[in-house]
C-alpha cells in the first residue's frame, strides 16, 4: 500500500509560516507533488509523526488539508478539507518531516489573498517578503504579536513568477496583480503601510509615487563610513536614484540616548553621500493632511508629476488607509 502523505494549507499553513517555526523550513522547498494518497481521514493522520504544534488540532483549532480533487471527504469541525482542481508547479510544498508537507508561502499568498481585497492581499505579500511576521496567539486574549527579525520567506519576483506559473489554479489572477505591488524587503507593519501608502496607483487609494526600494545597504565612502562607524547605512524607505531616503521614526526602535547618538551620525553620513533624509513619525502617518504634505514632499524631490486621474480619489484614499493603518503597531 502507497503511504499516506499530509498537505498542510489554509489556515493551519499561515499559522506555521508566521511563528517561528518557519526558520527550519526556509530554503527547504520540495518538488513533491499533490499525490492522490492524500492522509485525509483522522486514523489517516494519526498515523503520521506529527511535530508538536501541529498535532493537537481540535474543533477550536482544525486542522486544514489539502486533498486531490477526486477526494470525496466531508470536512468535520477538526479537519477541514479543500480540493485543489488545478495542477500546481512545482515547488509548490516545503517537508515539514515525513510525508508531511506545509503549502509555500507563494501557494499560501494564492490561498490566502481569494478572501482579501486588493489592499489586503499586497499588505500579506509584503510581510511575506519582509523580515516581520503577524503572529497569531492561540490564546485570543494575547491577540496578535509582532514578531521581528525573521527571515523573509518569499520575493516580489518569485510570488509573480510562481502566479504565472498557477494555470487554471482558481484565485492566481486576483493574486497576481496584488503581488505586482508588493515592496520586497519591509521590517515592520508601519513600514509597509507607508511604502504602500505612497507608491499605490491613484485607483487603489495611493499616492501614486514610484515603487521604494526598503532597507537596502545604501555603501558609503571612507569619510561616511567614520561618521556612521561602518561602511554602510540601511535606509528605510529608499529611492536610490534620487538620493532620498524616507526614514521611519518608530518609537520602539528609536529610543534611548545610545539610539538617538546613532541615528544621528547616520543621518550625517546619509547627508555627506548627498541623500536627502526625510524623517516621518507614526503621528504623521495617522494624520491624513500631514501624509498628503509628506507625499507632495517626495513627489517634487523625484521630480514626479502626480496628478490624479481617477474618480472618487477621496473615499478610495479613505478606504487604503482603513485597510492599512488599523494593522499596524
Amino acid at each position: 500500500m502507497a503511504s499516506m502523505s499530509l498537505f498542510l494549507c489554509y489556515e493551519t499553513a499561515e499559522r506555521l509560516w508566521r511563528s517561528y517555526h518557519c526558520e527550519q523550513l526556509v530554503g527547504a522547498s520540495s518538488r513533491v507533488c499533490l499525490s492522490e494518497h492524500c492522509a485525509s481521514l483522522v486514523s489517516d493522520i494519526s498515523a503520521l509523526t506529527l511535530p508538536s504544534y501541529i498535532s493537537d488540532f481540535s474543533e477550536e483549532k482544525p486542522l486544514h488539508v489539502l486533498v486531490d480533487a477526486s477526494s470525496n471527504r466531508s470536512s468535520n469541525p477538526s479537519l477541514v478539507y479543500h480540493r485543489q482542481q488545478a495542477k500546481l508547479p512545482y515547488a509548490s510544498f516545503y517537508m515539514l518531516c515525513k510525508n508531511v508537507f506545509v503549502v509555500s508561502p507563494e501557494l499560501l499568498f494564492l490561498e490566502l489573498s481569494k478572501s482579501m481585497t486588493h489592499a489586503e492581499a499586497v499588505l500579506l505579500g509584503c510581510e511575506l517578503t519582509g523580515t516581520y511576521r503577524l503572529y497569531q496567539h492561540d490564546d485570543k486574549q494575547e491577540g496578535t504579536e509582532v514578531l521581528y527579525g525573521m527571515p523573509s520567506l518569499t520575493s516580489r519576483h518569485k510570488l509573480i513568477s510562481f502566479l504565472d506559473a498557477c494555470h487554471d489554479v482558481r484565485g492566481a489572477k486576483h493574486a497576481r496583480v496584488a503581488a505586482q505591488y508588493v515592496v520586497d524587503g519591509s521590517a515592520s507593519p508601519m513600514e509597509s503601510s507607508l511604502a504602500l501608502l505612497l507608491s499605490l496607483p491613484h485607483k487603489y487609494g495611493g499616492y501614486g509615487l514610484p515603487r521604494p526600494d526598503l532597507n537596502v545597504k545604501i555603501p558609503l565612502t571612507t569619510d561616511s563610513q567614520v561618521m556612521a562607524g561602518k561602511r554602510y547605512c540601511k535606509g528605510d524607505i529608499v529611492y536610490p536614484s534620487s538620493k532620498l531616503d524616507i526614514e521611519y521614526d518608530s518609537d520602539l526602535w528609536h529610543v534611548g540616548p545610545d539610539r538617538i547618538a546613532k541615528d544621528s551620525a547616520r543621518r550625517n553620513a546619509l547627508l555627506a553621500e548627498g541623500y536627502d533624509v526625510i524623517t516621518v513619525t507614526k503621528a504623521q502617518i495617522y494624520d491624513r493632511q500631514q501624509l498628503d504634505l509628506l507625499a507632495k514632499l517626495v513627489a517634487r524631490r523625484l521630480h514626479v508629476r502626480n496628478r490624479v486621474r481617477c474618480d472618487n480619489y477621496d473615499q478610495r484614499q479613505r478606504a487604503l488607509r482603513d485597510t492599512l493603518l488599523p494593522k499596524v503597531t
